[in-house]
């Protein structure tokens, strides 16, 4: 894993110190997902692997354990970010599956804030989620099938929500 830092970003104890723990941490997690300490957000920045994200760290996590336990699957930078790649474009399909089919029914699945944040659609929480949701469900499956199309359906929904909060203060505009 160190074979692609420059040599002076690995010579002092400080800077290899934080690479080796977080290596160490994805070699373990290769031999039993459920290693103590688990792996964190920061161990994958440290070794500057990009798409990880808490929505999709578990996911990944998951993904690792998967792998041989012997770490020979995970034990490259560039092997690992393959493999953070894949499980990031899969959750993303996921999600843009589940958003695209749900139309409020009980034989579809109700998409969470994971599905949305998976999407890369920003804005919806735990408070606007069904809202977001019963919008979401009246259109058509073909107009919410990307993530942008999403979010073009979640903004303006945000923005007449904060408007609907019961005060007469024009807080809201709507173009």
């Amino acid at each position: 894993l160190f074979r692609s830092k420059l040599l002076t970003a690995v010579d002092t104890f400080g800077e290899v110190s934080p690479l080796a723990t977080a290596a160490s941490k994805i070699m373990a997690t290769s031999a039993n997902p459920a290693a103590v300490p688990s792996l964190t957000l920061a161990d994958f920045t440290t070794l500057g692997i990009t798409g990880v994200t808490s929505y999709n760290l578990a996911l990944i996590i998951t993904a690792i354990g998967a792998t041989a336990d012997s770490g020979a699957d995970v034990d490259s930078l560039s092997v690992l970010q393959a493999l953070v790649s894949a499980t990031a474009t899969a959750a993303l399909s996921n999600a843009l599956t589940v958003l695209s089919l749900y139309d409020g029914t009980s034989g579809t699945t109700t998409p969470t804030i994971n599905d949305y944040f998976n999407a890369g659609v920003v804005g919806v929480t735990s408070d606007n989620l069904s809202y977001v949701n019963a919008a979401l469900a009246q259109m058509t499956t073909t107009s919410r099938d990307s993530t942008a199309e999403i979010q073009a359906i979640v903004d303006p929904f945000l923005i007449i929500l904060s408007g609907a909060d019961g005060l007469d203060n024009n807080n809201v505009a709507i173009t």
